[in-house]
Parts: C-alpha cells; sequence; structure tokens
C-alpha cells in the first residue's frame, strides 16, 4: 500500500510540473551558473548514492536525506532566476524526500522507491534545460551543449526508470529525434516557442505514461 501511495505521489508531482516561462532568461549568459548547477547534480548524485545503498538495507539515516534534501535546495536556488516557476516543483521535491525519510527510518525501502526519486531528480535536470530553450542568452552561449544534455538527460531517465518499468526505454529514442528534430529546425536561430512547448508536453506524456505503468503494476 505504501509503494501505492508514493506512486500516486509521484503521478501528482508529474502533473504539477511548471510551464515554460512567458519571458525566460536573464541578461547574464549564466556561464558561472551552468558550472554551479553542473557541480551541484554531481554532488547530489553522489549523494542519492549513498543514500540508496543505505536505504535498501535499512541503515540510511536522517543526515543522509538531508544531504540529498541540501542539493536539492542548492540547485532551486541556482535555476530560480531562470526558471521563475520552478519553486513549486522543487518545495515538491522536498516534500517527497521527506516522505520518503519517515518510512526509511521504520523500515527498508524497496528498490523501486528509491529508483522512483531519482527519476525525479533527473526530471527537474530535464526540465532545466527544456526551459533553457526558450532563453536566448544562455542559449547562444552554449547551443550545441544545451541539446546534447538534454539528450543524455533523457537517456538516464529512461535508463533509471527500466528499474522498474521493462518499456521505459522505448521513450528515450523518439524523444532523443525529437530533440534533434527540434535543433535542426531552429539551426543557428531560437527554437520557436511553440516547438519547445511541444517537446515540453512530449516529455511530459512520456513521463505520465510510464507513472501510470507503475501504478498498474503496484495496484
Amino acid at each position: 500500500m505504501r509503494r501505492i501511495l508514493f506512486a500516486a505521489g509521484v503521478l501528482g508531482l508529474l502533473l504539477c510540473t511548471p510551464a515554460l516561462a512567458d519571458k525566460p532568461g536573464q541578461d547574464a549568459t549564466g556561464t558561472k551558473d551552468k558550472q554551479a548547477i553542473v557541480d551541484v547534480d554531481k554532488r547530489l548524485e553522489s549523494a542519492f548514492q549513498i543514500l540508496k545503498g543505505k536505504a535498501l538495507k535499512g541503515e540510511a539515516t536522517s543526515v543522509d536525506f538531508e544531504a540529498v534534501k541540501s542539493e536539492l535546495k542548492k540547485r532551486g536556488d541556482l535555476v530560480k532566476k531562470y526558471e521563475p516557476k520552478s519553486p513549486e516543483t522543487y518545495e515538491k521535491m522536498l516534500r517527497t524526500v521527506d516522505e520518503l525519510k519517515k518510512r526509511a527510518l521504520k523500515a527498508p525501502l524497496k528498490p523501486e522507491e528509491l529508483d522512483g526519486l531519482w527519476c525525479e531528480i533527473i526530471d527537474i535536470q530535464i526540465d532545466s534545460s527544456v526551459a533553457k530553450l526558450r532563453d536566448e542568452k544562455r542559449l547562444s552561449a552554449d547551443r550545441k551543449g544545451c541539446y546534447a544534455m538534454l539528450k543524455v538527460q533523457l537517456l538516464a531517465r529512461a535508463k533509471a526508470a527500466k528499474a522498474f518499468d521493462k518499456n521505459a526505454e522505448k521513450w528515450d529514442q523518439p524523444l532523443s529525434a525529437a530533440v534533434d528534430e527540434l535543433e535542426k529546425k531552429a539551426g543557428s536561430a531560437m527554437p520557436s516557442a511553440v516547438d519547445v512547448e511541444a517537446l515540453r508536453e512530449r516529455i511530459i506524456e512520456a513521463r505520465l505514461a510510464m507513472a501510470l505503468s507503475r501504478l498498474e503494476r503496484l495496484a
């Protein structure tokens, strides 16, 4: 039952994925913030892997969960200037971690619970990359890198979800192809708002499909 409730909460988080801001971007190219975000993501993955290793054995402590939350907070603070609608998503993520902490302090967590959390973390990274496609200053400073990073994140998301959804990887190829198509269509120009929104909706559709599939198996 607890896994079903957790999966339902994940579905709720997906439904609250923020739409792109109408006026994204800042005056600066965000080069310094870009490296800071990369560094945070590395620490976040490290903190998560430590947490996962302990939580599966019932050895996780509040400190392990707080380490993940700390990096999530830092990431949220870095991206909110570029993604003004993101704070709500990060707050929901922090509540998800707190909910897992409550259960983990009583009994070992299931692998799919932790893999689900990692998928959510990758989702916020994907959302940042999609938002960057609508930020002219930051995109022009790292055009190739932005498209490439988005495809790397989509693949990582599919691999993470495969742990609890054998059909997850089927979403990676068409979504990566959609990113390639968007890049080709835009060329050296900014991709249109309509095209970026269409890509964002396809990504959300894939997330919902995987979440619903997971709920069906847990029912």
